[in-house]
C-alpha cells in the first residue's frame, strides 16, 4: 500500500483538513466577528471548542485579513503575563514585542526563563486599561481584531479584582470582537447572572454535537483520500459507536485506520471497527476503573440506570435499583456537574462513550 499519514488526530487541536466540519457554525461565527460581535462559546470538555476557535482564527486571518489573538487563561498566573502574551502575539517576535510594549507601558523588561526569553511587565493599576485601549486603537473597519479568551472563568482566580475594570474598558470597542470560551457552569453564570459585570456581554452559543451526516462524510472522505474503502454503513458505525462526540469519533477512526494498515487491508469492515473498539476499551480500562472508584454509591447507581438508556424515574427502575427519586436526581445533578454526562435532546448521555460501554460490559446492562 502507498504510505500515508493517519488523517485522524487525537488529543490535539485540529484545523484544516483534520477539522471535522461545522460549516454552518463556522460561517455564523465569521459573520459575527466581522461585525464586531462579542461571543460566548460554552460546552462540555472534548466537544471541540478549541479546535473550532482555532479554525475560526485561521480562516479569519487568512481569508478575511483580520488580526487574531488567542489566550488560554489556564496557562497564566497574572494579568501581567496575559498582557505580555498579547504583545508577543501582536508583534510576532520577542524583540518587537518589547519595543511594542515599551511604546505603551513604562518599565518593560526581559527575563531569561529556563530556555526562553519572557516579557516582564510592571504591576500597574492601569495595565489592563492601557493594553486593551491599545488593541482598540490599532484596529479599524479595514483591519478588525479577534481576541479569544479560552477558559475565561479562570479570570476569577487570576485577578478577581480586575473583572469589573476589564468589562468597563472593552465594552465600548467597535472593531475588536471578544470570544470567551469554557466548559464549566461558572462560565455560563458569568454572562447570565445580573450580578456579574459581564452580564449579557455577548451572544451565547452552546456547542452541540456536529451534524451527523457531515461527520459521516468527514470519516468517509478521510479514509478514501488515504487509499481505503469504506461504505456509508461502516462510517455511520464509527460515528454511532462514539455517540457523535468529535474527540472520540477521531479516536476511533484513528484506531480503525491504524488497524487497517497493520492488517494490510484497504477495506474497512464492521469486524475491523469492532476490533478497534475493543482495543480502545482495553487501553482505557485503568482510567475507567479509577473514575468509577471516585464515584459515590448513588452516582454509580445513576450511571447504571443511564447506561441502560431507560427513563430513570420510572417506579420499577427506582425499585429495581433501590434508590429514591430525590437521591437519584441529586446523583444525576452531580454527574452533570462532574461532566460525566450531559443533556442532549431532553435525555442524559455519557460524555465518554467508552466509559458508557465499560459500564454496560462490567454490569451486563
Amino acid at each position: 500500500m502507498k504510505p500515508y499519514t493517519n488523517p485522524f488526530v487525537v488529543g490535539k487541536v485540529v484545523t484544516g483538513k483534520a477539522f471535522a466540519d461545522r460549516k454552518s457554525l463556522l460561517k455564523e461565527l465569521l459573520l459575527d466577528v466581522s461585525s464586531g460581535q462579542n461571543i460566548i462559546l460554552f460546552g462540555p470538555r472534548r466537544i471541540g471548542k478549541t479546535s473550532l476557535v482555532s479554525e475560526l482564527l485561521k480562516v479569519a486571518k487568512s481569508q478575511h485579513h483580520m488580526s487574531t489573538i488567542y489566550i488560554d487563561l489556564l496557562k497564566y498566573d497574572s494579568i501581567e503575563q496575559i498582557a505580555g502574551q498579547i504583545f508577543q502575539q501582536l508583534a510576532g517576535t520577542i524583540d518587537k514585542a518589547v519595543e511594542l510594549a515599551r511604546s505603551v507601558i513604562k518599565g518593560v523588561s526581559l527575563r531569561l526563563d529556563e530556555t526562553r526569553l519572557e516579557l516582564i511587565l510592571p504591576s500597574d493599576e492601569d495595565l489592563l486599561a492601557r493594553v486593551f485601549s491599545y488593541l482598540e486603537s490599532k484596529s479599524s473597519d479595514q483591519r478588525k481584531l479577534v481576541v479569544v479568551f479560552d477558559e475565561f472563568q479562570e479570570i476569577e482566580i487570576i485577578s478577581p479584582d480586575k473583572i469589573r475594570m476589564l468589562r468597563a474598558v472593552i465594552q465600548h470597542h467597535k472593531n475588536v470582537s471578544y470570544i470567551f470560551t469554557g466548559s464549566k457552569q461558572r462560565l455560563i453564570q458569568f454572562f447570565t447572572s445580573n450580578k456579574h459585570p459581564f452580564y449579557k456581554f455577548g451572544k451565547l452559543l452552546h456547542i452541540e454535537k456536529p451534524n451527523k451526516e457531515e461527520m459521516i462524510d468527514f470519516i468517509k472522505e478521510n479514509f478514501t483520500n488515504t487509499g481505503m474503502e469504506i461504505t456509508d454503513n461502516e462510517a455511520a458505525t464509527i460515528v454511532n459507536s462514539t455517540l457523535n462526540l468529535p474527540y472520540f469519533t477521531q479516536m476511533l477512526a484513528h484506531e480503525v485506520w491504524n488497524r487497517a494498515i497493520m492488517h494490510e487491508t484497504k477495506t474497512i469492515t464492521h469486524k475491523l471497527i469492532h476490533t478497534a473498539v475493543s482495543t480502545i476499551n482495553q487501553r482505557l480500562q485503568v482510567e475507567h476503573e479509577s473514575l468509577w472508584s471516585s464515584l459515590t454509591k448513588n452516582q454509580r447507581t445513576a450511571c447504571k440506570i443511564l447506561a441502560a438508556q431507560q427513563n430513570p424515574y420510572q417506579q420499577k427502575i427506582l425499585k429495581k435499583y433501590n434508590i429514591s427519586q430525590s437521591s437519584l436526581q441529586q446523583a444525576i445533578n452531580s454527574l452533570l456537574e462532574k461532566q460525566i454526562i450531559w443533556k442532549q435532546n431532553g435525555k442524559m448521555e455519557f460524555l465518554d462513550p467508552f466509559f458508557w460501554k465499560w459500564i454496560k460490559f462490567q454490569f451486563h446492562i
